[in-house]
């Protein structure tokens, strides 16, 4: 998870003059959908319960990652916006986000 934080942070460096708004409805869709796709995916590999706690979460983390990463490349090559390191640090504060909500909450008992 470190290393995808200064992956995040190096690509934010790198395009601060860019003319892509950190602020915008664009970066809040970004976060939002990283937000539920983590702690979706923490919920359901809690209630699976086939894994340890540590992998699942890295399992989570990274596949979240990863789609927003995969979005990203489309979107460069879609004609869209291109790449932005803004979209992708959106992505991992909601990932991270996520994270932290499902940890507060620890909906970890079994419902069914």
């Amino acid at each position: 998870m470190k290393k995808s934080l200064l992956l995040a942070f190096i690509l934010v460096c790198c395009n601060l003059y860019s003319q892509d708004k950190m602020l915008s409805e664009d970066k809040l869709l970004h976060f939002s959908v990283s937000t539920a796709m983590s702690f979706s995916g923490h919920y359901l590999m809690t209630r699976q319960d086939l894994i340890g706690r540590a992998p699942r979460q890295v399992l989570v983390i990274s596949g979240s990652f990863i789609t927003g990463c995969m979005k990203e490349k489309r979107d460069g090559r879609s004609g869209g916006s291109g790449v932005s390191a803004k979209d992708l640090l959106a992505d991992a504060a909601g990932i991270l986000a996520g994270t932290a909500i499902f940890l507060i909450l620890k909906p970890e008992e079994k419902v069914f």
